[in-house]
């Protein structure tokens, strides 16, 4: 053998050599090159002497267990830690994979009560006003009450007669007319026993509904009536309502007679004065009132 052939078969075997003792290397779980190996990186022990050990290790990281972990520095490399339905020795990813990190959905400690959004008073939270409630820890104010509104009657005058045939007028009390024509306005020598009646109506301008919602007592026969406080009613307005005002003749022998009717303007249901009058006389020039007042409270 030459000794050009005898070079070649030394590198040749030296070739194998290197290959079989990095298979060996590589089949014992250790790194072919300078630093930790998998075997070393799973057992947490430094076997490069850096002083770093596991996952801590940088050169830990290029190895699956450590890969999959999302915390490269954790003592147990990847293992040993909460096992989801992914895989096993990991907690779970947020995909399903091995290994992963899973978000908590309701942690140890936490509560399991939704959110009311502050549509619930928390009345054990949090101390409030009596015109306040609590929401979520804290005190918001009470929607206002719906406002209550009250009628209050306080006067009315009667004519003694209306325009109306016979040409010269009619007589406001029944017992004053002859039959079938009517006397005078000028010769009425009666006087009616006025009272008055409120009638509510709600929404006039769609369908309308009327409802009396108070009468006056008689007082007797006069021209005039003053009402005292026990003369009032509450009433459920709304907007858009009306009223109506009625002066009637109380009759013993027949039925009542109204004298005449009128309309109070209500407005924007704002508390003040209520009134409306009519015309009456031979030349419709006397003019008469019900007097009265919304109250809101």
């Amino acid at each position: 053998m030459t000794l050009k052939s005898s070079q070649h078969a030394a590198v040749w075997r030296a070739q194998i050599w290197l290959t079989a003792a990095a298979a060996a290397l590589l089949a014992q779980g250790c790194s072919a090159v300078p630093g930790e190996g998998e075997s070393s990186c799973r057992a947490q022990v430094d076997a490069d002497g850096d002083g770093v050990s596991g996952c801590k290790d940088s050169d830990c990281h290029r190895f699956e267990l450590c890969r999959l972990s999302s915390d490269l520095g954790r003592p147990d490399g990847g293992t040993g830690g909460s096992s989801g339905a992914g895989g096993s020795g990991g907690a779970v990813g947020p995909t399903g994979g091995t290994g992963g990190v899973v978000p908590s959905s309701g942690g140890s400690g936490g509560s399991d009560e939704l959110d009311d959004g502050g549509a619930e008073p928390d009345a054990s939270s949090c101390s409030c006003s009596p015109d306040e409630m609590c929401s979520d820890g804290g005190c918001i104010p009470l929607p206002p009450p719906a406002p209550r509104y009250v009628i209050a009657l306080h006067s009315a005058d009667s004519p003694i007669g209306l325009p109306g045939p016979p040409p010269h007028g009619l007589c406001v009390e029944i017992a004053c007319r002859e039959p079938g024509a009517g006397s005078p306005v000028g010769f009425c020598p009666c006087e009616p026993e006025p009272y008055v009646r409120v009638v509510h109506i709600s929404s006039p301008e769609l369908d309308p509904i009327e409802t009396p919602v108070l009468t006056t007592k008689v007082q007797g026969t006069s021209l005039s009536v003053e009402f005292d406080e026990t003369e009032r009613v509450e009433v459920p307005l709304q907007a858009g309502d009306a009223l109506r005002f009625e002066l009637w003749d109380d009759n013993v022998t027949t039925d009542d007679s109204l004298i005449y009717s009128c309309d109070p303007a209500l407005g924007a249901l704002v508390a003040g004065p209520l009134e409306c009058s009519v015309l009456s006389g031979a030349l419709a020039s006397d003019e008469h009132w019900i007097r009265g007042e919304l109250i809101v409270e």
